[in-house]
This record gives C-alpha cells, structure tokens and sequence, in this order.
C-alpha cells in the first residue's frame, strides 16, 4: 500500500487514476480546486498559485507516490 497524491484527481483521467489506485488498497488523495465526485480524500489546490502547491503538499503528509498531470 502506498500513499499518493494525484493533481486533478477531481475529474477526468485524474480521477480514473485514483479509482484504480484505491481499488489496489492504496491511499490516495486528490488535490484540485473542486471536490472529487466520489467522495475520495481531497485537499484544495491551485496548480497556478505556488503557496497553494506548497501548502497541499505539505498537507498531504509525506507521499510516497505523487501523480501529476496537467
């Protein structure tokens, strides 16, 4: 198990990512501007603001597995 933090994981392939992730048995987070539709983990973030990215990350507690696309 391992833990992940996925950028756009509230939609689209982000989102599909993270399904996949969590249906192997590892934790995962999204971190987007909008809330996941699945109810997942998720911390708000905005790829454009670097002090929000910075302050994600931080939240997200030390992922060993970190999904980014843009």
């Amino acid at each position: 198990m391992a833990r992940a933090i996925i950028t756009g994981g509230s939609s689209g392939i982000g989102l599909a990512t993270g399904h996949m992730m969590r249906l192997r048995g590892d934790d995962v987070i999204s971190l987007d501007l909008n809330v996941p539709p699945d109810g997942s983990a998720w911390i708000a973030m905005d790829v454009a603001d670097q002090s929000s990215v910075h302050a994600a990350v931080s939240r997200a507690a030390k992922p060993r597995i970190a999904l980014v696309h843009l």
